[in-house]
């Protein structure tokens, strides 16, 4: 049950004016009930409803489609709704359809609190409404909520593998603010590390914690299994206490799989691709081609063997090498 506030400083219950403003038999000392419904924020309660005949009456060329108005839910305090996000919310996806359509339409318009409408159908598992949304040309994919994440943050967190693939396939999706490590979505995790962009070193918390190192706590076997086999994982990444994922492992499976992995990285040499030396060490690895070089060999591996750098890139490096031979020549 809804409330919203009316100039006396009284309140009303949505329904009984509600109904009587969509039949058309409000009377005349319902004024100020009438204007409290009609136009914006009518449109925002029928969008929350899922009323698509009343949207539809209410959806005229010159209304402000983004306006937002704070409802008062019992027992969950006020919420901040704008008409796509109410839809969104509801799981309305006809109205989602007429609301995108319309030309004034955000659709990455965000209220305090609640976020904008792909981080609110991400969150209760929309489907279809999210499939509107990501096809809309002025979507932004990855606009945070504050202190709530992404979308693909929230749908991997919640474990809804479907939205998450969908985010996936965007061609601007920023596949590294995921996190579901500590929940233990598997499938989902399985799909994140199939995204050529995805950093599997990536710090998810503020402590510096990797998901190896929260799957490794939270004792999620399977996911660490699948991290150890990525070929960019390092399992000895620490956190900001100092702890790497063996610290904090506490299932005996787990850390029995960090041992063997440890085991067989240090009987492992990298070669790298300039100098063709073997090496126990990390090897660097180049941010524009992915190869993976030893510290001496990097520069020249721009210069000589990178296929990503552009030849601007490439005279800078030239420069900065001349540079450093003639200092060393000068010792």
């Amino acid at each position: 049950m809804y409330q919203t506030t009316v100039p006396n400083g009284g309140s009303t219950k949505r329904n009984e004016y509600y109904d009587r403003f969509l039949k058309g038999t409000m009377e005349s000392e319902d004024n100020i009930h009438r204007a409290m419904l009609h136009g914006e924020k009518g449109l925002i309660l029928a969008s929350l409803e899922g009323n698509a005949d009343a949207v539809d009456k209410l959806l005229a060329p010159d209304i402000d489609v983004n306006t937002a108005f704070g409802f008062n839910e019992r027992g969950k305090g006020w919420t901040i709704w704008t008409a796509l996000s109410a839809a969104s919310e509801g799981g309305h996806s006809e109205i989602v359809k007429r609301l995108l359509a319309h030309d004034g339409i955000d659709v990455n318009k965000a209220t305090m609190g609640m976020g904008a409408a792909l981080f609110i159908a991400s969150q209760k598992g929309h489907t279809e409404i999210v499939k509107r949304l990501l096809a809309h040309d002025g979507i932004d994919v990855n606009k945070a909520t504050m202190g709530r994440g992404t979308a693909l943050f929230i749908a991997s967190q919640k474990g809804h593998t479907e939205i998450v693939t969908r985010l996936l396939a965007h061609p601007g999706i920023d596949v590294n603010k995921a996190r579901t490590s500590a929940k233990g979505h598997t499938e989902i995790v399985k799909r994140l590390m199939t995204h050529p962009d995805i950093d599997v070193n990536k710090a998810l918390t503020r402590g510096g914690e990797t998901a190896l190192i929260v799957a490794s706590a939270k004792g999620h076997t399977e996911i660490v299994e699948r991290l150890l086999v990525h070929p960019d994982i390092d399992a000895i990444t620490k956190a900001n206490c100092g702890r790497t994922a063996l610290d904090v492992a506490g299932v005996a499976e787990v850390v029995s799989m960090l041992k063997a992995h440890e085991k067989s990285r240090k009987k492992k040499k990298k070669k790298c691709v300039h100098c063709k030396k073997s090496f126990n060490k990390k090897l660097k690895i180049c941010q524009l081609c992915g190869c993976r070089c030893c510290t001496d060999c990097h520069m020249y591996h721009l210069v000589s063997s990178c296929s990503e750098i552009s030849s601007e890139t490439r005279d800078r490096v030239v420069r900065s090498l001349q540079k450093r031979n003639e200092h060393l020549g000068k010792r």
